[in-house]
């Protein structure tokens, strides 16, 4: 049984090492942002070309933060009240985010365009997304509120039926068709989300292979792997950028639950990705933040190209988890000070 598993992964075990899944998506989002800017170049022209083509998989890290995320809110609709599902919602993402845009949108609403304090708070309560669409910085955080606030009720429509939850993916994907047909602007302006949430979906309606009943069938690695190259190779040949979207995401996922087995090999932790998977919602709008003004400026050849992927990993990740740190306690000395009164 022991050698069996060896080639082999389950859902559950991926979700077990979520942490893991969510570690390795929140580098490959760091590395696709930089990698669009400046080349990663070493002394072998092959492996530069090899590590440009796995960076620009990177994309597919947003797909996977939403594909997981879903499964993860599926569980936790599960095991908490609706009341308390929204609570730990709003402990998990408000405070680090607040620490963070807070002072982003300082320099962009008062010091770089002068917006002003409407525009600042605005952006701050992150509603400039579904009012300006992809301009926004953070959408990801916007796009994923949104979510937080509907799932209960898409919860009770799916109620574990999978039938149910083929419905509402069905329906995200005919949703994107005809904006992306018919109201090419508004397209446009909300493409980001609207072609993640098929995805989204995705993943409640794979809740139950992941986490409940189906949770024993196991993925083959090699297949997986398969899969993900022909996926990549397909998306190559020129479709409509909501298809590549899907292709994408697919991909990633299919090759996230190899590398997964390969770093983790599932049964044993990987605890520097584990740590940071820990704060990868940190980790994003951090790197956003600070990617922003070094694009705006066109910094890139102040330093030798190869130093920002250091720059971006050495700086972005220390102070993720110094903003979770501070937010723990933040959030601790709130429910401390409320209990007390």
């Amino acid at each position: 049984m022991e050698q069996s598993c060896r080639f082999n992964i389950t859902g559950k075990q991926i979700m077990d090492n979520r942490m893991l899944v969510y570690g390795i998506s929140a580098l490959a989002i760091v590395l696709y942002h930089v990698n669009k800017y400046v080349a990663f170049i070493t002394p072998v022209e092959f492996l530069s070309k090899a590590f440009t083509f796995l960076f620009s998989l990177g994309n597919g890290g947003v797909d996977a933060f939403f594909f997981f995320s879903a499964i993860g809110l599926c569980s936790s609709m599960k095991r908490h009240s609706v009341q308390e599902f929204y609570a730990n919602r709003l402990k998990r993402i408000v405070a680090p985010f607040l620490m963070c845009s807070v002072f982003f949108y300082i320099w962009h609403d008062f010091v770089l365009f002068k917006d002003g304090i409407l525009q600042f708070i605005l952006n701050i309560t992150t509603i400039n997304y579904w009012i300006k669409g992809s301009t926004y910085t953070f959408w990801y955080v916007s796009a994923i509120v949104g979510l937080y606030l509907f799932f209960p009720l898409i919860m009770k429509f799916c109620n574990h039926r999978y039938y149910n939850a083929g419905l509402i993916v069905l329906f995200s994907v005919v949703i994107e068709i005809m904006c992306y047909l018919w109201i090419p602007t508004f397209y446009s302006k909300y493409e980001l989300l609207l072609s993640r949430l098929p995805i989204f979906f995705m993943g409640v309606f794979l809740y139950d292979y992941y986490l409940g009943k189906k949770s024993n069938t196991k993925l083959n690695c090699i297949v997986l792997l398969l899969i993900g190259v022909l996926l990549v190779i397909i998306e190559k040949m020129g479709f409509p950028k909501f298809i590549n979207r899907y292709l994408t995401a697919v991909s990633f996922i299919c090759m996230l639950h190899v590398f997964a087995w390969i770093l983790g090999n599932i049964h044993t932790r990987n605890l520097v990705l584990s740590a940071i998977g820990s704060v990868s919602l940190e980790l994003y709008i951090i790197h956003v933040a600070f990617f922003q003004p070094v694009k705006f400026y066109e910094l890139w050849d102040f330093i030798p190209h190869m130093l920002w992927y250091v720059i971006f990993l050495g700086i972005s990740i220390p102070l993720a988890f110094l903003v979770s740190q501070l937010s723990s306690k933040i959030i601790k000395q709130i429910a401390n000070n409320g209990m007390k009164a």
